[in-house]
């Protein structure tokens, strides 16, 4: 019955351990989220502007060919900036995940330690099973 009582309080002990390292994972996950869409939106809305008020300023038809021209090129740059940032995200994301799966492991590794060894010590030893002690019995008679 103790040793019932004590793989329950091992396990409850883990499932709380996990579970803290998983919230506080997901908390920095969900924060370097926020951080990298939060830089890509102000850095979108500057050159936004930048357009806005070379747009405004225009007072010649010549002026107007080279806004256009930077009216196109201004797209392609938004998307090469939400593509890098993205990518940025996605590995950050990555690295924050392996870091977590490795103290995860390192968490397992620890509490199930002590019990492999025990196995194991278990297993190395020579034991006799009722079945064997009674042919051996057996055969000596």
């Amino acid at each position: 019955m103790i040793q019932d009582f004590d793989f329950m309080s091992q396990s409850i002990d883990l499932f709380r351990q996990l579970s803290g390292a998983m919230l506080s994972g997901s908390e920095e996950l969900i924060a370097a989220n926020l951080d990298s869409a939060q830089a890509l939106v102000s850095r979108c809305s500057k050159q936004l502007r930048a357009a806005i008020s070379d747009v405004r300023s225009l007072e010649t038809p010549e002026q107007a060919s080279a806004a256009q021209l930077a009216g196109i090129r201004i797209p392609f740059e938004l998307t090469r900036h939400a593509v890098l940032a993205t990518s940025e995200c996605h590995v950050k994301s990555l690295r924050l995940l392996q870091q977590q799966a490795a103290e995860a492991h390192q968490l397992l590794c620890d509490t199930f330690a002590p019990t492999l060894a025990a196995l194991h010590e278990d297993s190395s030893r020579p034991q006799r099973t009722r079945k064997a002690s009674a042919i051996s019995h057996r055969q000596s008679a």
